[in-house]
């Protein structure tokens, strides 16, 4: 096992000692709003740098370690609290650290074909006082002919394949559990969001049968899946705040399917929905009502 810290983020992943990572470089996509404020734009930014072997002479931040650490957060008194020691290891991700106790969990899934860097960005626009622990995990597939990142293989739109969405549920539930050991942070006090397959799985992770009611749950051009072995369960879920955004243009994920979401969810949980005129992308347009939603869904501060 391998864990670094990088650019402030606490990131974990497995390969053999001494082996160097043959993971595919892949290019990121960085969201920046347009001059007019009406658009997001998916600019290509540079490579992000893979993990390697240890270099002889590692620097401290991304120098990396051959044991679970536990995860160091700041608390109100300026002294650090280690943690007990959960390793994290089942996905390479980024961390920002919260500036004291975190009132929540933040954790945003990106959308297939990028990784963790896609949307750490959004982490400080919804939560720009760092009450949270953010964490913007990788995404552990790359199915035969793709590229980059995956949480599952597309069998059709709307209908993941039911063996790798499977395996990534679960992980992702096991992953989450670890999350809440690590900062201290319950169910009931993290935020799912994600954008296209990540927003597939905040639904499916937020509302599926035998999972635990999370803070709030934010959707951006996805949808709620119908796959083999997963069951949606609105049983508790009356009140849960719930933001889904999606584009009228939306030539991957079609409108459509956020108009069958709205008409599943209007009236059994607190629904905040919003259609933009784009297409597969996040309107900055709301930004503001997302971290309102965000800010608004966990303890007032002291």
């Amino acid at each position: 096992m391998a864990i670094r810290s990088a650019d402030g983020a606490f990131v974990v992943g497995m390969r053999p000692r001494g082996a160097r990572s043959t993971a595919p470089r892949h290019r990121w996509l960085q969201i920046v709003l347009s001059a007019d404020g009406n658009r997001a734009i998916a600019i290509q930014g540079p490579r992000e740098p893979r993990l390697s072997p240890t270099p002889r002479h590692p620097h401290p931040a991304n120098a990396p370690c051959r044991r679970p650490r536990t995860l160091s957060l700041p608390v109100r008194s300026g002294r650090s609290t280690s943690l007990p020691p959960v390793p994290l290891d089942d996905l390479v991700h980024r961390y920002r650290a919260p500036a004291a106790d975190p009132a929540g969990v933040l954790v945003l899934f990106h959308g297939r074909g990028v990784d963790e860097s896609d949307l750490f960005p959004l982490v400080d626009l919804l939560d720009p006082e760092r009450r949270l622990a953010a964490f913007t995990p990788r995404a552990p597939l790359t199915p035969p002919g793709h590229t980059g990142n995956h949480w599952y293989v597309v069998r059709r739109i709307g209908s993941p394949e039911p063996e790798t969405f499977g395996t990534t549920y679960e992980a992702l539930g096991s992953w989450l559990e670890d999350v809440s050991a690590a900062t201290g942070v319950p169910a009931e006090r993290t935020v799912l969001g994600g954008f296209s397959q990540g927003g597939v799985m905040s639904y499916a992770l937020g509302l599926g049968t035998g999972r635990p009611r999370p803070a709030a749950i934010l959707a951006l051009s996805a949808l709620v899946p119908k796959v083999e072995g997963w069951e949606l369960d609105l049983s508790d879920r009356a009140g849960l705040p719930v933001y889904h955004a999606h584009g009228t243009a939306d030539p991957i994920i079609s409108v459509e399917f956020a108009r069958e979401a709205k008409a599943l969810l209007d009236g059994r949980v607190d629904l905040t929905y919003r259609e933009h005129p784009g297409g597969h992308t996040i309107d900055p347009r709301a930004f503001d009502e997302m971290r309102e939603l965000v800010q608004g869904s966990l303890p007032a501060p002291d």
